[in-house]
């Protein structure tokens, strides 16, 4: 079969990645930073089902631009783009201390480092996205006061596997889309980690039966907007709330309707346009 390799710059945007998520239908897509600018790749099978698929990626581009850039498509044997996309994932070091890579690279750590074999096959996040580094950091920095801890929105998995490995007794992952829920399996297999996380194919947390003491959401703020009020009922008295996926002119606004639920501000920290914002349950 051949696949059709599709490319384009366009400005950073949480939306579009989602957008490319379900296009691709888990066949993989790039994020290369460029300037300003982010070069999107990714690869579709030359069938019947190419046309509508472009033509629902130039109709989001423009929704969210109101202007579609110059998009490349180029033709390529199925062997050609197995390697060329693996090419693409070298391990990467998204805070201090945590590394990922792809299973096909090895990599050689030092005693200090926590090393994550994520498999980027499954698009919901390989670790080069602001959002998720910062939340990365911050659960590096909390874990070691907190005994449980919520994923909202794992994709792949990277957030849970790591307070895995900073050794958080009790880990639950949720996400509304049944393939992200497959990739973090699957990444949890490769870091021997199958029994470790208890993970929940649901929207929200109406549904969500336990209670933590850390939540951490790397979603888009839309999304805390309409579930707000669904979070304190999960968290312990005193509980952390790490929310990430805030661009900085939603902050104040995410900000004031969390304040009003009840959550104390404790800090935030910033990458790029990006903004994490750290809350504390005050009763």
């Amino acid at each position: 079969m051949k696949w059709i390799e599709t490319s384009f710059l366009f400005d950073v945007s949480e939306v579009l990645s989602y957008i490319l998520q379900d296009i691709t239908e888990g066949n993989g897509f790039l994020e290369e930073p460029l300037g300003d600018k982010v070069l999107y790749k990714f690869y579709l099978p030359e069938d019947e089902n190419f046309e509508k698929k472009f033509d629902k990626l130039k109709l989001s581009l423009l929704e969210i631009d109101k202007e579609v850039p110059e998009i490349t498509c180029k033709d390529i044997c199925h062997q050609d783009w197995s390697e060329e996309w693996k090419k693409s994932f070298e391990p990467l070091k998204i805070t201090k201390n945590i590394v990922i890579r792809p299973p096909w690279k090895e990599y050689i750590s030092d005693h200090k480092e926590l090393v994550i074999i994520i498999n980027p096959s499954m698009a919901f996040g390989t670790g080069h996205h602001e959002t998720t580094r910062m939340a990365a950091f911050l659960i590096e920095k909390y874990a070691c006061a907190v005994d449980s801890l919520l994923d909202l929105g794992c994709g792949t998995g990277i957030l849970s596997i790591i307070a895995c490995l900073l050794v958080v007794k009790r880990v639950y992952a949720i996400d509304n889309d049944i393939l992200a829920i497959s990739a973090l399996k699957e990444n949890l297999a490769l870091n021997n980690l199958e029994d470790r996380v208890e993970a929940f194919h649901m929207e929200g947390l109406k549904d969500f039966p336990y209670m933590v003491n850390l939540l951490v959401a790397n979603i888009q703020a839309s999304v805390f907007k309409e579930i707000r009020k669904e979070f304190s009922p999960v968290l312990s008295s005193d509980g952390i709330l790490i929310l990430t996926g805030i661009l900085e002119e939603q902050k104040d606004e995410i900000f004031r309707l969390f304040y009003e639920e009840g959550f104390k501000f404790v800090e935030e920290i910033k990458d790029g346009e990006w903004v994490s914002l750290v809350m504390r349950k005050s009763f």
